[in-house]
């Protein structure tokens, strides 16, 4: 039997969306589907969650390729979770509705009770959405829908549903193990009233190959900034006690907020690293990846995969993340790994891929209010350069490429060099005056960052004022870049 679930929860002070003599105030609309699951107790089938998107299967017809099959566990209820992000740029006061849909195929109610609840994190409850009822046929996809009005003076806005991640929760429970439950579409969508900007696209999720349009990047944050020039230390392990350098380098997942706001108090720029090409399955959100992202093993880096980066799932999955940067009080972020064109990934991915992924995440940083490296990615440095604040090298003087970086200087923005295991000091001497003379910070360190040296100013001599011509004379190039 098919459910067509419509439940609406009204916000109490829009109510007059419903109730104004027949005049609708809301008029845009954002509809969105889920971007993962969390199946608490039972399973569910191997399909992506993509497939619901759209509402395709009617009568009693069964097609695996478009839907997808959720079983509660021997002798026990089924238990799961759908996880919705919401478009970004809504303003939560703004939102007088929201519409729950899903398709669905389930079991007579005399022999199974299937119940859609939305978590209301403000009152610390799941209220009911939508449950199976008598008068549908057994066993057939059918249309059926509810309207269901905010109960009590509680609810004031949209914000409480909202999760601390941003997320909205909707589960799915079952009163016992007699059958499945079959899905082939569900939905969100928001009302908002007309003097709330226009949302940006919603997002589509795992193993999407065609990802909802990336928006242009907003301009440079306010606030913190950083310059060329700028000393900085590159701490991804955390074994420095103490920092003396203007800019520090840190994981987003190992370091606290406290141990952030401390280094902060003392006047340092923080800038938090996340792998944002690789798959890492030591990470805490590591479950969030569905199997169809992940490819091929990353070369010398055990646990660590490449990442499907056209993927809806991983953008939504790498928002998070840069809005757990925003909650930590980091004042930047560096995603590492953008440069998955240039490797074997498993993907075949192309530029134009990397250059895409690359937009949205400097447009979901700098809608935090974030800045953002570009790290490494040689080869389009050039071309990605207006849309990031700095550039992450590393080792672009043992491969020759460094001049790939001068756009940064030539605007304004400082390249943050590190150089692996150089042991001659001689060596070490014509970088940093090289370096130096072009604008970058220096750092030399072993692969594994425990040790680290810099050079003898660690404020390099040329000012924001001087910016670096990508023009210079190949005099002045040699040994930075043939």
């Amino acid at each position: 039997m098919k459910f067509f679930f419509t439940a609406i929860i009204v916000v109490a002070p829009l109510f007059a969306f419903f109730h104004n003599g027949g005049q609708a105030e809301a008029v845009q609309y954002a509809g969105f589907i889920p971007t993962r699951t969390n199946i608490v107790r039972g399973s569910e089938s191997t399909n992506s969650i993509v497939l619901l998107e759209s509402d395709e299967l009617t009568g009693s017809s069964n097609d695996q390729a478009t839907q997808i099959d959720f079983a509660s566990p021997t002798n026990g209820k089924f238990s799961g979770e759908f996880i919705f992000l919401p478009p970004v740029n809504v303003d939560p006061a703004t939102v007088s509705a929201i519409r729950f849909q899903a398709n669905v195929k389930v079991p007579s109610v005399t022999d199974q009770k299937w119940k859609f609840h939305i978590r209301n994190i403000k009152r610390n409850k799941w209220e009911l959405l939508s449950k199976s009822r008598k008068k549908t046929a057994v066993d057939e996809w059918g249309m059926w829908q509810k309207w269901k009005n905010t109960r009590g003076s509680d609810t004031k806005d949209f914000s409480d549903y909202i999760n601390s991640n941003g997320t909205i929760t909707i589960r799915l429970v079952s009163n016992n193990d007699f059958d499945n439950i079959g899905i082939d579409y569900m939905n969100l969508r928001l009302t908002m009233d007309d003097s709330s900007p226009t949302p940006s696209p919603s997002p589509r999720p795992a193993g999407d190959d065609d990802p909802s349009p990336t928006p242009s990047p907003s301009p440079r944050p306010p606030g913190v900034s950083i310059a060329i020039g700028n000393s900085f230390t590159y701490d991804l392990p955390g074994t420095q006690s103490s920092y003396d350098k203007e800019v520090v380098f840190i994981d987003l997942f190992d370091t606290t907020e406290e141990e952030i706001t401390s280094i902060k108090e003392e006047g340092r720029v923080v800038i938090c690293y996340f792998s944002a090409g690789t798959f890492e399955n030591w990470r805490e959100d590591y479950k969030d990846f569905p199997s169809v992202v992940i490819g091929k093993k990353m070369d010398d880096w055990d646990g660590e995969e490449w990442l499907d980066v056209k993927s809806q799932a991983v953008r939504d999955i790498m928002a998070l993340r840069l809005q757990m940067a925003k909650t930590k009080g980091c004042d930047g972020v560096e995603p590492d790994n953008v440069d998955g064109f240039d490797n074997k990934t498993g993907f075949a991915l192309k530029e134009e891929d990397t250059k895409e992924f690359l937009l949205f995440l400097a447009s979901q940083a700098h809608e935090h209010e974030l800045l953002i490296g570009l790290k490494n990615s040689a080869e389009i440095a050039a071309d990605m350069e207006q849309h990031f604040d700095f550039a992450v090298v590393e080792e672009c003087w043992k491969y020759n490429e460094c001049c790939k970086y001068l756009a940064f200087g030539s605007n304004k923005k400082p390249v943050f060099a590190i150089e692996y295991n150089v042991k001659n000091s001689n060596t070490k001497q014509n970088i940093c005056t090289t370096f130096e003379g072009k604008g970058f910070s220096t750092m030399f360190g072993n692969y594994s960052l425990r040790k680290k040296e810099y050079c003898p100013d660690a404020r390099v001599r040329r000012t924001s004022s001087s910016p670096i011509s990508e023009h210079e004379s190949s005099r002045e190039l040699a040994g930075f870049c043939d």
